[in-house]
């Protein structure tokens, strides 16, 4: 009730009063630990409320060895980039091979070799199509 009422006289509130001489941020921070243990979050958390009077409030809570999920983000795409990159090559690779197949003759086995090498590396299921 005490919160209640500061807020709605637009008076700071002095929460470590409230909470008998308690650091009230230690306080909070350990219940938002508990919100982001019941969650089952591993690194990152965005709790939203609505406060009468004052508007909605995101609440993020993060551990502090952790990564933001942007630089997660950030770190999957530079991932794919490169195994796309690769799978390129090895597109080429096979390209010129079969170009040079038409041309000399024969290279079955290195074919066959760049196409597996493909179908690993850029996860295409066995006997799916690599064009």
């Amino acid at each position: 009730d005490t919160a209640k009422e500061a807020l709605a006289a637009g008076t700071p509130l002095d929460l470590e009063s409230l909470f008998k001489g308690e650091m009230a941020s230690a306080m909070f921070a350990t219940m938002f630990a508990g919100e982001f243990v019941r969650s089952g979050a591993r690194n990152y958390l965005e709790l939203e409320y609505d406060v009468p009077e004052m508007g909605e409030f995101t609440v993020t809570i993060q551990r502090k060895e952790g990564k933001t999920p942007g630089e997660r983000i950030a770190e999957l795409e530079a991932v794919v980039d490169q195994r796309n990159g690769e799978c390129v090559r090895l597109i080429n690779e096979r390209d010129a091979l079969r170009e040079e197949q038409l041309n000399k003759g024969s290279n079955t086995r290195a074919a066959a070799d760049i196409y597996f090498q493909l179908v690993e590396e850029c996860q295409i299921p066995p006997g799916g199509s690599l064009v």
